[in-house]
């Protein structure tokens, strides 16, 4: 909660409007000054068989 009063209230209610979640949270990082290339940083974090449509799928 570092980022809590950096935000405008107007641009955490406009965020709300981004229906995807990855939408929302790019939307929110640049509005608290987040770099260009944290929006880039995701695939390093996911695993191969992820990225290639091949993870797990979910239980029903």
């Amino acid at each position: 909660m570092a980022a809590l009063g950096m935000l405008g209230w107007g641009d955490y209610r406009d965020s709300w409007r981004h229906r995807a979640p990855l939408a929302r949270d790019i939307m929110l990082k640049r509005a608290l000054g987040f770099s260009p290339e944290s929006e880039t940083r995701l695939a390093g974090l996911l695993r191969p068989d992820v990225l290639a449509g091949k993870g797990a799928r979910p239980r029903t």
